[in-house]
């Protein structure tokens, strides 16, 4: 075989393993999707079922209050607004005096201060969310939060409801609520059921959930997105 015959050889299995890497990506793309897709269709289905039949035995750590029903518990993160710490601004007003080549000594006052950094959006600890028909409770590592719904000010759910905003009358920082993973049903979807138990009764809550349920279902990933 001659060195052009053996160049376009190379060049046609270049192209074949660059069309066969990008078939594959997509097809592990396409995998990822309707495996995360399939886990929150199960999530709702099983809070459904939850509402209807109640939590199963040992799911719900929490201890619960008279009247209260469990909901379901999820893995999340705990965010709160948070300093990172202070930064030191200001400067000197004196005169520099030159002592010798290279060599200076300034006299007079410093006016700097040290100033507190703006709050940011911090995870602070990781733990399971337990969210009933009163409050929602997070118990992790290092902290617990209580945001209970008769103290219930707002709340403020992102994207697919993974991350959470509460605002309660007893505490003046607004904290919240971050999914741990994709495939569970996100905080802000339970704390919209929640609500809707505490507000209207577990018939509206089945109601909420079954909604998001077909919403879930009518967005599966489609089978021929899949198999390109």
């Amino acid at each position: 075989m001659d060195s052009s015959a053996s160049s376009v050889l190379f060049g046609i299995l270049a192209i074949a393993a660059i069309v066969l890497a990008v078939w594959l990506q997509k097809r592990r793309t396409g995998d990822t999707l309707q495996h995360n897709w399939r886990s929150l269709v199960d999530g709702l289905e099983g809070l459904v079922k939850k509402l209807e039949d109640g939590v199963p035995p040992g799911l719900v750590q929490t201890m619960l209050k008279k009247g209260e029903v469990a909901i379901d518990s999820v893995p999340v993160k705990l965010l709160e607004y948070r300093s990172g710490g202070s930064s030191y601004q200001g400067g000197s007003q004196g005169v520099s005096i030159r002592i010798a080549k290279g060599l200076s000594y300034r006299v007079g006052s410093n006016r700097g201060q040290l100033v507190r950094n703006p709050e940011a959006l911090t995870v602070i600890d990781s733990g399971d969310a337990t969210f009933t028909n009163q409050r929602v409770v997070f118990g992790g590592q290092s902290q617990t939060r209580e945001w209970a719904f008769d103290k219930l000010v707002d709340f403020n759910a992102g994207d697919n409801g993974t991350q959470v905003m509460i605002s309660v009358s007893n505490r003046q920082k607004v904290s919240g609520l971050n999914a741990e993973s994709v495939e569970r049903v996100q905080p802000g979807v339970l704390l919209e059921v929640a609500v809707a138990y505490a507000n209207e009764g577990k018939a509206a809550a089945v109601e909420v959930a079954k909604n998001y349920l077909e919403q879930y279902r009518a967005l599966e990933p489609a089978k021929k997105a899949v198999a390109k």
